[in-house]
């Protein structure tokens, strides 16, 4: 049970540093988007999270904080209109892939549409800059956020452990106090039989001497 509880307390602590082990740094890389082909995107990896949470996530912040009318079609997202003004001053389109590695990373890939032309490192430095950040903020929360969820799990099964080793403990300590109660009534029943048996003794001495006293009484015969 102590290496059990040992193991979920190390899980915790390995789960809290993990994630200044994970690279969430945006980088410049290449995708394939319906509709508009192979492209220049940012891409980032996201990690301990389910891939259908992070889209969902994802689509929320494209249609609520950027006002986009947001399709999702599979492991895609294509946003119309979207009003990015760190990016653009006009609404932009911003199509988004996800995939998931077989070590369970996910991979977020977003391309951007500005009108006319698609966001690129070495055309647009400073849109891509600011798109980037707002990828890689994404990423961070998404990956905290799966962390956070881990750790709450970890520490759920830790109080369950937790508890049934003080049940386990509460189940000794009261097969003690039982055998302490009888250890103790044993030593008293044998008191109490070295006091009867000395009792039984002067009681024999006694019916003996009676019992003659009764003989006795019986032998006497009376004669006119």
């Amino acid at each position: 049970m102590k290496a059990t509880l040992l193991s979920i307390a190390l899980l915790i602590a390995s789960i809290t540093t993990a994630f200044s082990q994970y690279d969430v740094k945006p980088y410049n890389s290449s995708g394939r988007f319906s509709g508009i082909g192979e492209q220049e995107c940012i891409a980032v990896k996201i990690y301990d999270i389910d891939i259908d949470d992070v889209s969902s996530d994802w689509k929320k912040v494209l249609k609520k904080k950027y006002d986009a009318k947001v399709k999702v079609s599979g492991k895609e997202l294509f946003a119309d209109n979207a009003e990015i003004e760190t990016v653009s001053s006009n609404t932009v389109d911003v199509y988004s892939t996800l995939s998931k590695s077989s070590d369970g990373v996910i991979e977020l890939k977003v391309a951007v549409d500005l009108g006319g032309a698609y966001l690129t490192y070495s055309g647009h430095a400073d849109k891509h800059s600011q798109m980037t950040k707002i990828v890689g903020e994404f990423a961070l929360k998404q990956t905290q956020k799966g962390i956070d969820e881990r750790v709450e799990k970890a520490e759920d099964e830790l109080e369950d452990l937790e508890n049934e080793l003080k049940k386990q403990q509460k189940t000794v300590a009261n097969a003690n106090k039982a055998i302490e109660d009888a250890e103790k009534k044993i030593v008293e029943n044998k008191d109490l039989i070295k006091e009867t048996e000395a009792a039984i003794k002067e009681q024999e001495v006694k019916i003996d001497d009676q019992a003659n006293k009764v003989q006795k009484l019986k032998s006497i015969s009376v004669r006119n």
